[in-house]
């Protein structure tokens, strides 16, 4: 039995969205490559396959945190520095030779840049597709982030998402989550808005 959205501070029961248990879902069986990944990113924006690790405040759950930090499949890391003009796009496609997906994304916004992602996931076939990724955004002072999340898997597929943002002053972060896919789809959302500091 897997316990996922244990979050310390309780929504309403009717919504049905902590502590959701699920009974048919073997993470430690995940260790599949995934290789059907397409990933434009624009000139002026650094990237590499070096994220930090996912020390996630909450996350889907812990279970779901250890599998990203040990048995991930796709890592990335990007960092904005400058007003970027195009979308920066990761398109992630779901078939019988890429079935189960483990990603880590990290994007860092450096002072005063800004950007839009659009992330997106789609599965081919009826093939039991699971992802669980995480994304975790540290937005510096004055910068602007806007970032699509579409999840287009079919419906016997499992869909986890933790997602965790660091925002400083007078940053500016924007989500647009289209949720249309999976058997399971369980997303955790967690902010941490940085003040400035005075000293006396």
């Amino acid at each position: 039995m897997l316990t996922l959205n244990e979050t310390p501070v309780r929504t309403a029961r009717n919504f049905n969205i902590n502590n959701i248990k699920i009974d048919d879902i073997n993470l430690q069986a995940r260790t599949e490559t995934f290789e059907n990944i397409e990933i434009n990113i624009p000139e002026g924006v650094f990237a590499d396959n070096n994220p930090s690790k996912a020390n996630l405040k909450y996350g889907v759950g812990k279970n779901a945190i250890n599998e990203l930090n040990e048995k991930s499949n796709s890592n990335l890391k990007i960092v904005v520095s400058d007003k970027i003009e195009e979308p920066i796009t990761i398109f992630c496609e779901f078939d019988e030779d890429s079935i189960a997906l483990i990603q880590n994304i990290e994007i860092i916004a450096k002072e005063g840049s800004n950007a839009s992602f659009i992330i997106k996931y789609k599965s081919h076939g009826e093939s039991e597709a699971y992802k669980n990724s995480s994304i975790r955004i540290k937005a510096e002072k004055n910068s602007q982030i806007d970032i699509m999340i579409v999840n287009l898997l079919n419906i016997k597929s499992t869909n986890f998402l933790s997602v965790e943002n660091e925002l400083e002053e007078n940053a500016n972060l924007n989500y647009l989550l289209i949720d249309l896919g999976g058997k399971n789809s369980i997303t955790n959302y967690y902010s941490n808005l940085i003040r400035k500091s005075f000293k006396e």
